[in-house]
């Protein structure tokens, strides 16, 4: 029997992600037409977030998630629902950082659902999500992968804007097959739990790049960076920092590293 990898920081419940039909979901979805092309098969856009083609070319894709507005207040929700096609490579990217504002306990909530075809390639390059002081955010990442599929996910946590103490995250990272969890990952921090001994310390900035469903290539070395080993195919790297300067150029290298590794796969499986 295997074993998903699990790592936790705190003891985080499961966030809770509205199912409140008046929330529209943003949706894509991506798969190839009879000569083999990627096409766009689903562009709707959310309650606040709208995506927007970036470009296509063979069997590979881009999309951002262009925010109608790049702030979340108290009670509002975020769905968006990717499909990816099989044999087709998706990458989502977001052009702008997010912020959850102060929302004197009432919470709001980010949430991402993917599913992943046969042989397919989802990657994720989201841009930080910051936890202003007094605000409260679910955030979490579903996703499913087919047999033969791989994902690549870059997730920035920032607790807290410069010179002010943090809201609380309750965030939740799970990846997939149809034989059981890959991955899984909880985290909440806030202004108390994320300061306890052996968590985070001073750190304000969580960046990690992780990676599944095939092994990615050894990174440079990095004082900084940790890379741990899945069970199954897989690696993570991760950075903890004060400064989100300081972990954007090691971290996005990383990324862009992996995330060359994919774009070979998804080139090569187009000539084969």
């Amino acid at each position: 029997m295997r074993r998903a990898a699990v790592t936790s920081i705190s003891t985080a419940r499961r966030p809770t992600i509205t199912t409140d039909p008046r929330v529209r979901v943003a949706r894509v979805a991506v798969d190839r037409d009879s000569a083999g092309r990627v096409r766009w098969s689903t562009l709707e856009s959310g309650h606040t977030i709208d995506p927007r083609p970036l470009w296509s070319s063979g069997g590979m894709a881009r999309v951002a998630l262009v925010g109608i507005s790049m702030m979340m207040l108290a009670g509002d929700h975020v769905r968006i629902a990717v499909t990816v096609g099989d044999g087709v490579a998706l990458e989502v990217v977001e052009p702008a950082a997010l912020i959850a504002h102060r929302a004197d306990g009432v919470p709001c909530s980010w949430s991402m659902e993917v599913s992943v075809g046969e042989g397919s390639s989802f990657l994720y390059n989201g841009a930080p999500l910051i936890a202003a002081e007094g605000s409260s955010i679910d955030r979490t990442i579903d996703v499913a992968l087919a047999p033969g599929a791989r994902t690549l996910l870059r997730e920035t946590i920032v607790l807290g804007r410069e010179s002010e103490r943090s809201g609380l995250v309750r965030a939740a990272t799970r990846l997939g097959d149809a034989d059981g969890e890959l991955f899984t990952e909880r985290l909440e921090a806030g202004s108390e739990t994320s300061r306890l001994p052996g968590l985070l310390g001073t750190a304000r900035i969580i960046d990690s790049v992780i990676a599944v469903g095939w092994e990615p290539g050894v990174l440079p070395s990095h004082p900084r960076i940790a890379v741990l080993d899945l069970e199954e195919p897989g690696r993570i790297a991760r950075m903890l920092d004060r400064d989100a300067a300081a972990t954007a150029g090691p971290m996005g290298n990383a990324y862009v590293t992996w995330r060359e590794e994919l774009e070979v796969m998804a080139s090569n499986a187009l000539l084969s």
